[in-house]
């Protein structure tokens, strides 16, 4: 009948813009992962690459460690 055809119709369209919706969202989230990874390598790097001018200061590996929140032993391992 002409009202089960809507029906399947409007089923369909439904199925299809919910699947647009969600492949969006799921961009949007994957971007939005990226972006917040990205800064955390970035702020990590810059720690590390601050630690290493101290120590090449030779700079206190505790005052080190406090000043940029790398652990006493991250520090120890850094090769300058």
């Amino acid at each position: 009948s002409l009202r089960r055809q809507w029906r399947e119709e409007g089923l369909a369209e439904g199925r299809e813009e919910g699947l647009k919706q969600g492949i969006k969202e799921g961009i949007e989230q994957g971007i939005g992962r990226g972006i917040e990874q990205g800064l955390e390598k970035g702020i990590s790097e810059s720690k590390i690459s601050i630690a290493k001018n101290m120590l090449s200061e030779n700079i206190d590996i505790h005052i080190i460690s406090k000043c940029t929140g790398l652990s006493k032993k991250e520090v120890e391992n850094l090769e300058i």
